[in-house]
């Protein structure tokens, strides 16, 4: 990985990884649009991280975002298909089962009771789960929804969408 600014960063296949909420200089303008209000972010060295993935993406995140909302195009742009891969790693000590939720991409279900513990199998661990075929035209929507019985809201540490 090569630095491009504090935050924002080139991937070894050149794919460029910006922060978002923008940190530490200025970025390329990508419309996100996120809710709920007053998620909880953290961010952590990556060194605290490991496993099979970039720790760099993993050590950040957001707690108690639902839907996720990204520009990959104008307005009218035509139907891509597009590779998307999420990023997650559960900063804290927490159990097996304690935050399960569901995730959407486009409306469709892909994910049920992702449980990022129980496949991770500790904290502060990269989990990538890559879904290809993903139609979209200018925005990229993504869902994700507390399972029943789970004590902690849901929670995202990186998006990486390619066109196909």
């Amino acid at each position: 990985m090569r630095d491009r600014a504090p935050g924002d960063r080139v991937d070894d296949e050149g794919v460029r990884g910006l922060a978002c909420p923008t940190v530490g200089g200025a970025s390329p303008e990508v419309k996100v649009g996120a809710s709920p209000e007053g998620v909880r972010y953290f961010r952590h060295r990556s060194t605290r991280y490991e496993g099979d993935g970039p720790r760099w993406v993993a050590a950040s995140g957001a707690e108690g975002r639902q839907q996720l909302d990204i520009d990959l195009a104008q307005a009218g742009a035509p139907m891509r298909t597009y590779e998307v891969s999420l990023y997650f790693a559960e900063p804290e000590a927490i159990a097996q089962g304690q935050r399960v939720f569901d995730v959407q991409l486009q409306g469709k279900g892909v994910e049920t009771g992702l449980d990022v513990i129980g496949l991770a199998g500790r904290p502060r661990t990269v989990l990538v789960r890559t879904y290809g075929g993903v139609e979209a035209a200018d925005r990229l929507s993504i869902r994700l929804q507390p399972a029943a019985g789970s004590s902690r809201p849901p929670l995202l540490c990186g998006v990486r969408c390619v066109a196909r």
